[in-house]
């Protein structure tokens, strides 16, 4: 397994992530209804965190480009044509303006860092599973305990993505004005 997302993809050039993992996951002999689940949280996640990346960077780069020529304009403007430079500075003012809105309203680059989080807290777990170490190393228990690491796996997984969907719960609760702290935390729950 390669230790960071750059070499990954210098692993295997050319596939995608998604691809790459969901063959990863195919291939670490568990059942098919777990193997469906865990392919579709990391799947999820990995795409959202990927819509998120592009629409931040896109509303960022055409924000900068058109500030940037904001000022070009008005620098190249010769004496016959002011009522044009005013009209392309306005639009290209006001699409900027809605670049940065869209930027703010769509919180990009939090769910772009959430979504990431996510999905290499679910890689690292497959990654654990896959070498049995950790928590899915069946030495450390004894034989009566009758550990299932697929159990713990599938365990794992589900509380990787109840804790993650509760923050984001909350976090919409508190854009709204409704923070209720005193609401218990379902992977909180699970933990115990």
């Amino acid at each position: 397994m390669c230790r960071n997302r750059e070499e990954e993809e210098k692993a295997v050039p050319h596939k995608k992530e998604t691809e790459y993992y969901m063959e990863w996951i195919e291939d670490l002999g568990i059942e098919a209804q777990s193997k469906a689940r865990i392919s579709q949280c990391l799947f999820w996640y990995l795409q959202k965190a990927k819509h998120n990346k592009q629409g931040f960077y896109f509303t960022s780069v055409l924000s900068m480009a058109l500030s940037a020529a904001i000022p070009v304009i008005n620098g190249l403007t010769s004496n016959g044509t002011p009522s044009l430079a005013k009209i392309l500075v306005s639009v290209f003012a006001a699409l900027s303006a809605f670049a940065v809105g869209l930027n703010s309203f769509f919180n990009y680059k939090e769910k772009w860092n959430r979504n990431r989080i996510t999905a290499e807290k679910l890689k690292r777990e497959l990654a654990l599973f896959q070498a049995r170490a950790d928590k899915y190393d069946p030495e450390q228990y004894k034989p009566e305990d009758k550990f299932d690491p697929v159990k713990a796996l599938a365990i794992e997984t589900e509380k990787i993505c109840s804790a993650e969907a509760y923050d984001w719960l909350k976090g919409q609760k508190n854009k709204k004005g409704e923070d209720k702290s005193n609401e218990d935390d379902p992977g909180k729950k699970q933990k115990e």
